[in-house]
C-alpha cells in the first residue's frame, strides 16, 4: 500500500508571543483620565474665550464713601470699614472675576490691615464683590497692607498706579495661597490687567508664571 508523503511537516512552527491585553481596570482609569483632561481643556477654552464671546462683565457701581469717616470733620481716628474694602476690591478688578468652572468655587480674597488687626473677607458672586469684617474660610489671596497705605490708596485719584506703587515698595504684600492654575480658572488675569493696563495675551494657553510671577516676598504685579 502506497503512502501519500506531504512535502510540508505536519505541525505548525512556534508563534511568536500575543500581547496581553490590558486589564479591564487600567483601561477604565484610562478613559476616566481622558476625561478629566478633555473637562479641563474645555473650561480653559471656556475661560480663555469668555470674554471675547460674552463680553467684559459689567463694573458694579459702588461709591466710595472713605473720605468721609476716614476724616471726619470733628478730627480723631476712625477705623476701616466693610464698604472701603469693597470699593477697592471693586476698583481694582474683582468684579471681572467668577467662579471655577471645574468646581464651582467662588473667588475669595483676604484683606488684612496689618497694624489695626482688621480682617476682610471678599467674595465675588455674579460679578459683584461682598465684603465681611472677618477671617477668610480659604482665600485665593492674602492682601496685607498697614491702615495708613490703606487710607491714601482709598483716597487717591489714580488707585491702581498708587496700589503697584506701594507693592513696589514693599507696603503692599499679596500672598498667593492657591495654585496658579485656580487663580487662571477664576479670572485673577483681569485683576493683573486692570493694575498694569496691559491686556495679557492668552495665546494657546498662557504660562501662569508669566500672568502671575511669584518670588520669595510674595507675588509680583
Amino acid at each position: 500500500m502506497e503512502i501519500f508523503q506531504t512535502p510540508y511537516p505536519q505541525t505548525l512552527p512556534p508563534q511568536p508571543p500575543q500581547p496581553t491585553p490590558p486589564p479591564k481596570h487600567s483601561r477604565k482609569k484610562l478613559i476616566i483620565a481622558l476625561a478629566i483632561v478633555i473637562v479641563v481643556v474645555l473650561a480653559l477654552i471656556l475661560v480663555i474665550f469668555s470674554s471675547a464671546i460674552f463680553g467684559k462683565p459689567t463694573k458694579p457701581n459702588i461709591i466710595n464713601s472713605a473720605i468721609n469717616h476716614l476724616f471726619p470733620l470733628g478730627g480723631g481716628d476712625s477705623k476701616i470699614l466693610e464698604s472701603d474694602i469693597n470699593y477697592l476690591a471693586n476698583e481694582i478688578g474683582a468684579y471681572s472675576l467668577h467662579t471655577n468652572p471645574l468646581n464651582g468655587e467662588k473667588p475669595e480674597i483676604e484683606v488684612v490691615v496689618s497694624d489695626t488687626g482688621q480682617y476682610f473677607d471678599v467674595t465675588v458672586e455674579r460679578n459683584v464683590p461682598y465684603t465681611s469684617e472677618r477671617k477668610a474660610d480659604s482665600p485665593d489671596l492674602r492682601i496685607v497692607v498697614d491702615k495708613d497705605t490703606l487710607v491714601n490708596i482709598l483716597t487717591s485719584k489714580s488707585m491702581n498706579k498708587d496700589v503697584l506703587d506701594y507693592y513696589k515698595e514693599g507696603k503692599v504684600v499679596v500672598v498667593v495661597l492657591k495654585s496658579f492654575d485656580v487663580l487662571f480658572l477664576k479670572g485673577y488675569k483681569e485683576i493683573y490687567n486692570s493694575l498694569n493696563q496691559v491686556p495679557v495675551p492668552a495665546g494657546i494657553l498662557v504660562s501662569i508664571g508669566k500672568i502671575f510671577p511669584t518670588s520669595q516676598q510674595g507675588f509680583y504685579l
